[in-house]
């Protein structure tokens, strides 16, 4: 499923009723809609892998959604004086349609955030450090989550979950107290042609944003690593652009693009947020945003290897630092 009209137009219309609906921020309903959106996507991503350790010689993974999970708030059991329930119930298919009002407010806040975070704390970044549920009026949650269902993100691929985070983030237009904004698209992907990034190359973006260099590093890198049959001309932000599939990369290439070769920064701590989430929808999962103003410190060789950076440095620099701040 592409990225279509319909598609941006649910996206514009949850966005416009977050705004009527009393939560004017621009930068924090982005962050918001980020969120519920990666709840909703993780359950098909997280059967996706179950279905991947099926292959002959694949790694062994255990979904997140089996076992027990531990009650936060004890108002959300399902039976009284019960601490527990399934960790099937923090699906988001378990619980978006089954629950509204109230009882949705404190299950998000109370149990979904707290599962999610437990997770990230997990991760490469822990992106979800000091996230919390801001769209607690339980009218407004409802249809917001309401109106995600009805988009069925489910069935939207690797690229089109990226393009459609990034139509969330455009929200975030004007500048922030720290001079961060969003660079258009269209100036991303000329600079990258420029530079031309390679398959061995380290990439790094000291002023990561919401990670646009990086995805657009790994775009143009895919695209010179694919066949006429894998590659297409799709439209984003109103533009025709060749977008490539990476079909003749090898496997050994992949993780390495996967795992070691986007790397990048960022003083604020919503953009590490935001740029892991825009990461990970797009397979990147495995990429380090970390939290650090690149210009105040320097790090030696053991600070590198204990953060996991590349102890001769990068092959490639790409970032539009902030100007203010």
């Amino acid at each position: 499923m592409p990225m279509t009209p319909e598609l941006r137009r649910g996206i514009d219309r949850i966005r416009d009723y977050l705004f009527g609906g009393g939560y004017p921020n621009p930068a924090q309903n982005a962050e918001q809609l980020s969120f519920l959106i990666y709840f909703y996507m993780y359950e098909s991503a997280d059967a996706a892998r179950v279905r991947a350790t099926q292959r002959p010689g694949a790694e062994v993974y255990r979904s997140v959604f089996d076992g027990e999970w531990t009650l936060r708030d004890p108002r959300n059991a399902r039976e009284p004086g019960k601490e527990t329930v399934p960790r099937s119930f923090l699906r988001w298919s378990s619980w978006a349609d089954a629950l509204n009002g109230e009882r949705l407010v404190n299950w998000v806040r109370e149990e979904v955030f707290p599962f999610h975070a437990e997770l990230a704390a997990n991760g490469v970044t822990d992106f979800m450090d000091g996230a919390r549920l801001v769209i607690d009026e339980p009218t407004v949650l409802t249809q917001v989550v309401s109106q995600l269902n009805d988009l069925h993100l489910d069935r939207v691929d690797a690229d089109t979950k990226g393009d459609l985070f990034e139509h969330v983030l455009r929200q975030i237009r004007q500048a922030g107290e720290l001079g961060q904004f969003r660079t258009p698209r269209h100036v991303i992907r000329a600079l990258v042609r420029l530079i031309d990034p390679r398959i061995g190359e380290t990439i790094y973006d000291p002023a990561a944003g919401t990670a646009g260099f990086l995805v657009g590093a790994w775009d143009h890198i895919r695209l010179a690593n694919s066949s006429p049959e894998g590659t297409e001309e799709v439209e984003t932000d109103g533009k025709k652009i060749r977008r490539g599939l990476g079909d003749t990369l090898s496997r050994d290439a992949v993780n390495q693009l996967q795992e070691a070769t986007f790397y990048g920064a960022d003083v604020d701590p919503q953009m590490v947020r935001l740029a892991t989430m825009n990461l990970t929808l797009r397979g990147l999962d495995h990429v380090r945003i970390l939290r650090r103003d690149a210009l105040t410190r320097s790090l030696d060789r053991a600070a590198k290897a204990e953060l996991g950076l590349p102890a001769k440095g990068f092959d490639v620099v790409l970032a539009n630092p902030p100007f203010s701040g």
